[in-house]
């Protein structure tokens, strides 16, 4: 079979306004250009990158993850432009290309593979996306001939550990300096830096 094409997907701009469009072919090649037609990224690597492949147009889907925390969410892996600009808090929900034997979770600021996954079974129609268990975050859900198959889909917004302990640890501090000041003055009398 030849080359085929997955619909074109629309992505909030990375120059911080208009849109970029992202195209993906079934020989792996994905490529983001901006509203000005100049190319964002192009993913090289063709298929052996867990890039799925596609024979006819209509099991090819191209589209985005969505997932509570996307809102609040300040990431550089968020859909930045090229020179390494970067908007805070711009979406880094992750593009979903999905075809007849597997599907992979694209980086909207890259191009690069984040995860792949291949069907038990070639599957018959485009897939379903939706919260299937409740965590605010969709699934996948796929049709063969003769199955149904849910995948869960777990999107790290990227808060380290180290960071967590450091707010931690302020927040502590904070809080120690605060029964600390509150401790020390005498009940009664307060003295002002004006009194002698």
């Amino acid at each position: 079979s030849g080359l085929s094409a997955a619909a074109p997907l629309l992505v909030e701009g990375s120059m911080g306004y208009g849109n970029d469009v992202v195209f993906a072919m079934n020989n792996g090649v994905i490529v983001r250009y901006d509203s000005n037609g100049r190319e964002i990224w192009r993913k090289k690597g063709g298929l052996k990158d867990g890039t799925p492949y596609w024979s006819r147009s209509d099991t090819a889907f191209l589209g985005r993850i969505q997932f509570g925390s996307v809102k609040e969410s300040h990431s550089s892996v968020s859909a930045s432009s090229h020179r390494n600009q970067h908007r805070p808090g711009s979406p880094l929900r992750p593009i979903l290309l999905s075809g007849e034997e597997g599907a992979a979770l694209i980086s909207p600021a890259s191009g690069r593979v984040l995860s792949s996954v291949t069907f038990p079974q070639h599957v018959t129609a485009q897939p379903l996306l939706g919260d299937l268990n409740g965590d605010g975050t969709d699934d996948l859900l796929v049709v063969s001939a003769d199955g149904l198959w849910g995948y869960r889909v777990v999107v790290d917004s990227g808060i380290s550990g180290f960071f967590r302990i450091i707010i931690v640890t302020l927040l502590i501090g904070i809080a120690i300096a605060a029964l600390v000041h509150k401790t020390s003055h005498q009940s009664g009398r307060h003295k002002r830096s004006m009194d002698a």
